[in-house]
C-alpha cells in the first residue's frame, strides 16, 4: 500500500488530482527537503498564521511519515514545476461577497435589533453542547528552527461543557470515525489537547453579563485581561472573549445582540456583504484587519441574516509571509484562507450524549 491509499479517506485534494504528481522528481526532492531534519515530537511547538485563537481544532502532525502525508494532504501545486520551483500549499477556496456599501456599525445595531426579537430556542439541560467545524493551517517548529509545515483537513467537533468544566468532546477527521473521545476535567487541559474549545473552563457564567453594551464591553475587557494575553491578539481583546463563548456556549438572544453592539465598536469594522458559508448557509459578514507576528490577516464574522447568530468566522491571510523564516517551508500563495470555523448546532442538553 502506498502513501496515497494511506491518506486518501482524508484528503482534502482528490487522490486522482496527485497520483500524477507524487511520483515525480520533484515530489521526491522536496519530501527528502521537508524530511531533512530530524523531528523532535516532544518538544516542537506550533506556530500559526495571524492572530491566534483559543478556540477551534488543530491538528500537529511531527515526524518523516507525516512530511510524505503533507505532500497529499497539504496538496502540492506540482504541476510540471521545475525541481526548484516551490511548491505552494492548498487552501480552502475564498468564499464570494456581494458588498452593500452598509457601514458595518449600522448593519450590526440592524442584526442586533432581529436578535432581541428572536425567541431562544437553546432549551434547557445541564450542559452546553456545541458543534462545530474548522478547518486550519500551522506550522510544527522545533527547538532548533527548524519547521515543518502540515494541512489540516475538515474536522467536525461536538462539546458537552458543564457548569464545572466537566464534559465530553468528540472530534471527527472528514467523514472518518471518531478520531477522538475524551472525557474533560475542570483542571487537566485535556480539552486543548483534544482541540476542544477551552477558553474558559469553566465556563463563563453568562447570566452574570450584562446586555447593556457599555457595562458588557467592560466586562468582556476583564475577562481578557484575566486570560493568557499570549494566547490571543492584543488589537482586539474583546473579539476574542466572544469568540471564545460562541464556540463554547449556546448564547441567549438579548445577550446575542450586546455582543454584535459591541462588535459594531471594533475600529476599522467594514461590512463585506452578503454571502453563503461554508455549509450553505446565507450569512452577513464583517470583518477587520489585524498584524501579529508580522502577518497582515483579515478576521471575518458571519453572522446569520434573519437572527443575527453567529454562523462561522475566518481568517485571511493578507500579506506575504516568506520574509519570515518560519513560514518558509512550503509557500503559500496570498491571500489564502488559513482557518475558518462553522457554527453548526448550539443547544442546553442534560446528558454528555444528548444533541441539539
Amino acid at each position: 500500500m502506498n502513501i496515497l491509499d494511506i491518506v486518501s479517506a482524508a484528503n482534502p485534494v482528490s487522490v486522482a488530482d496527485l497520483e500524477d504528481t507524487a511520483g515525480t522528481d520533484e515530489a521526491a526532492a522536496l519530501l527528502a527537503r521537508i524530511t531533512a531534519s530530524p523531528p523532535v515530537a516532544d518538544s516542537a511547538s506550533t506556530r500559526r498564521w495571524g492572530p491566534p485563537r483559543r478556540s477551534g481544532r488543530r491538528l500537529v502532525i511531527v515526524g518523516a511519515v507525516a512530511a510524505a502525508v503533507s505532500l497529499t494532504a497539504i496538496g502540492l501545486e506540482l504541476g510540471n514545476r521545475s525541481s526548484d520551483a516551490p511548491a505552494y500549499a492548498a487552501t480552502p477556496p475564498m468564499l464570494h461577497y456581494r458588498t452593500s456599501g452598509v457601514p458595518a456599525d449600522r448593519l450590526l445595531d440592524q442584526l442586533a435589533a432581529r436578535a432581541e426579537r428572536t425567541p431562544d430556542r437553546a432549551g434547557t439541560g445541564r450542559y452546553d453542547y456545541v458543534k462545530t467545524r474548522a478547518w486550519s493551517m500551522e506550522l510544527t517548529v522545533d527547538p532548533h528552527g527548524r519547521t515543518m509545515s502540515t494541512g489540516v483537513v475538515p474536522d467536525v467537533t461536538q462539546t458537552w461543557l458543564g457548569p464545572d468544566g466537566t464534559g465530553r468532546t468528540v472530534t471527527k477527521a472528514g467523514a472518518t470515525e471518531p478520531k477522538g473521545t475524551k472525557k474533560l476535567g475542570s483542571h487537566d487541559g485535556v480539552a486543548e489537547a483534544q482541540g476542544a474549545p477551552a477558553a474558559h473552563v469553566p465556563p463563563v457564567r453568562l447570566a452574570g453579563l450584562s446586555t447593556n453594551p457599555t457595562v458588557l464591553a467592560r466586562q468582556l475587557a476583564a475577562l481578557a485581561r484575566a486570560a493568557d494575553n499570549a494566547t490571543k491578539p492584543s488589537s482586539q481583546p474583546t473579539y476574542n472573549e466572544i469568540e471564545a463563548i460562541w464556540a463554547q456556549q449556546p448564547v441567549p438572544p438579548k445577550l446575542q445582540a450586546a455582543f454584535l453592539r459591541v462588535l459594531a465598536t471594533i475600529p476599522n469594522l467594514r461590512d463585506l456583504g452578503s454571502t453563503t458559508d461554508r455549509v450553505g448557509r446565507p450569512g452577513r459578514a464583517v470583518g477587520f484587519d489585524t498584524t501579529s507576528d508580522g502577518a497582515v490577516t483579515r478576521q471575518i464574522i458571519i453572522l446569520d441574516p434573519s437572527t443575527g447568530a453567529p454562523l462561522g468566522e475566518e481568517q485571511i491571510l493578507l500579506s506575504d509571509p516568506h520574509h519570515m523564516s518560519q513560514w518558509s517551508v512550503i509557500p503559500i500563495h496570498v491571500p489564502a484562507v488559513v482557518d475558518y470555523t462553522a457554527y453548526l448546532a448550539s443547544a442546553h442538553v442534560p446528558t454528555v450524549h444528548s444533541t441539539s
